[in-house]
């Protein structure tokens, strides 16, 4: 069967519990057909920069994933799906012949293929609140990535955020638990209509860490983390989910990688999960102990597929000489490798065809991830931003004419990029189709213009890209040495003094400012707010501003 089958099986079965008896049963004959090995290969997923399709073929691994910034060469829809398929193919020539899922973070949009379409990180969709439209973004999403190759997504997050200070706040829809469910329940569902595997994370409680510390601890009762943070997992589960990752965080103390509780007895025996975990990045080192150790608490905690990016060949020798002690059970082998499997006959990937697929950055994906980045945007003072378009407009900031900082984290490099991202859409541009009379000035030239040829300025700034520890705000005792946050203020002039030095330079012209901020959380604006006539929050919109434009504009 071809990928109808994938499409047809997400389709109907949105709102399955379980997997279908066929997928059950053809995953219990391959099982019985496995070595120790080969089944331990299965739990297995490399870095595609440290595994060669050639070594994916000698040791049969389960998984190979790129991360953030890891691409082919030419970073092209093409050379993606022609990676993909040699990977996919060495995997079918293995001495077990079973098919590799590939897997990537395709959080805001297939972020690590130049060219695609970037839509809001999360925050703006919380802003938005658009079920349907949200739902439309995960088909466009699984559209995009089939066009690489690629049938397994690290997405949705369904972090409740509690705390701004968090370096993955923007990833989170909401600090409201319903509207987080809802919300990543919409996406999933877009992915999985679409045949791409969606993956529910961080699994659980990573948005109520103590002091919004990445990976830091969540101190809460077990009523209360059932109460804020459980239910999305729940909805999950209902309709579908068969990938869910666990968070690199803790609960009271426990690291959720060593977590049985949590993962086992709760996630898998009392909701009834039936797909497979998988491991964060590395994830299992930060349990106590070696690497040897650190296997067998994850193992026999409930882990099944283990992100082992580079270390993937230790992993599997350890693997095994913890079964072989008796350390690890062979039962719990057999059950991680079975979900393993089941997963992999339901989603067809047994008969994988690379069909074409165009269908990558088109302009119809573009105007949803526009519309749901108009939607997303907060205006305070609204008065100041009416008929701009027949007003002589100076442009300025280090964002205006960059689109690095209006995409954020997560887009082509982990950590997002300063500079343009190839194929998103600058203010200065939209701004410009739009039929403003705009005039871009950078930074360092305000101090040289002339004022009375302008009637207002508008000045786009912002946070610095940035994911996960790196995005950290720290106001208290930090007990990461070897990390390095984003500040130690909320107070935005403090934390960019470079956006305040422009501001004081256009409150030296006189002119009235609009001020357009590109951030992943609401930092104190306070000052800022009082320093223009209009604030407009923007949020991490992507890669599409024309909708921005027309707010700016007062058009619609």
């Amino acid at each position: 069967m071809k990928l109808l089958f994938v499409a047809l099986f997400f389709s109907l079965n949105a709102n399955a519990f379980t997997l279908s008896p066929e997928s059950k049963q053809k995953a219990l004959e391959q099982l019985k057909k496995l070595t120790l090995k080969q089944k331990i290969a299965q739990m297995t997923q490399a870095e595609r920069q440290h595994a060669t399709p050639e070594q994916v073929k000698k040791y049969g691994l389960g998984s190979i994933l790129s991360g953030g910034g890891s691409n082919p060469t030419p970073n092209t829809p093409k050379a993606w799906k022609e990676m993909v398929k040699n990977y996919y193919d060495q995997s079918m020539g293995s001495a077990a012949k079973i098919p590799l899922i590939y897997g990537v973070d395709a959080v805001h949009g297939h972020n690590n293929v130049l060219g695609a379409t970037i839509f809001p990180h999360n925050i703006g969709l919380g802003v938005a609140n658009d079920l349907e439209l949200t739902k439309k973004m995960g088909e466009i999403v699984a559209q995009e990535m089939k066009a690489t190759g690629i049938y397994w997504n690290f997405a949705p997050t369904t972090a409740i955020a509690m705390d701004k200070r968090w370096g993955r706040f923007y990833e989170s829809f909401s600090n409201n638990t319903k509207k987080v469910t809802e919300l990543s329940i919409a996406y999933m569902l877009g992915l999985q209509k679409e045949g791409v595997l969606a993956t529910p994370k961080h699994y659980l409680g990573d948005g109520g860490t103590e002091f919004g510390h990445d990976r830091g601890d969540t101190i809460l009762s077990e009523e209360e983390i059932r109460k804020i943070h459980l239910p999305p997992y729940i909805e999950a589960i209902k309709k579908g989910a068969l990938s869910i990752m666990v968070s690199f965080s803790s609960i009271n103390g426990q690291k959720m990688h060593g977590h049985k509780y949590w993962i086992t007895d709760v996630l898998k025996n009392e909701l009834g999960f039936s797909g497979f975990t998988v491991s964060d990045w590395n994830g299992i080192e930060e349990l106590d102990g070696d690497y040897k150790e650190q296997i067998k608490k994850s193992v026999n905690a409930g882990i099944d597929l283990f992100m082992v990016p580079e270390r993937w060949l230790e992993f599997m020798t350890l693997l095994e000489e913890l079964v072989s002690e008796g350390k690890v059970s062979l039962k719990r082998i057999d059950d991680a490798v079975y979900r393993l499997l089941a997963v992999k006959y339901e989603m067809g990937l047994f008969n994988l065809s690379f069909e074409d697929n165009e269908s990558f950055g088109t302009n119809e994906h573009r105007a949803i991830a526009d519309t749901l980045a108009k939607k997303s945007v907060v205006i305070k003072n609204k008065e100041g931003l009416l008929n701009l378009k027949n007003k002589r407009i100076l442009l300025t900031g280090k964002a205006a004419n960059n689109t690095g900082y209006q995409c954020g984290g997560w887009t082509v490099e982990w950590q997002g990029l300063k500079e343009n991202v190839p194929g998103a859409t600058s203010l200065f541009d939209s701004l410009k189709t739009q039929g403003a009379d705009v005039t871009y000035i950078s930074t360092d030239r305000l101090t040289t213009i002339d004022p009375s040829k302008f009637d207002i300025a508008i000045t786009a700034m912002g946070e610095n890209p940035y994911t996960e520890m790196m995005g950290d705000i720290v106001m208290n005792e930090y007990p990461y040495p070897d990390r390095t946050p984003y500040g130690f203020t909320l107070d935005y002039y403090s934390l960019h003094p470079e956006d305040k030095k422009v501001i004081a330079s256009l409150k030296r012209l006189n002119l009235p400012i609009v001020s357009v901020i590109y951030s992943g959380r609401e930092l104190d604006f306070d000052t800022l707010y009082s320093d223009s006539l209009s604030t407009v929050l923007a949020w991490l919109p992507g890669s599409e501003t024309r909708g921005l434009a027309e707010l700016i504009l007062g058009m619609k």
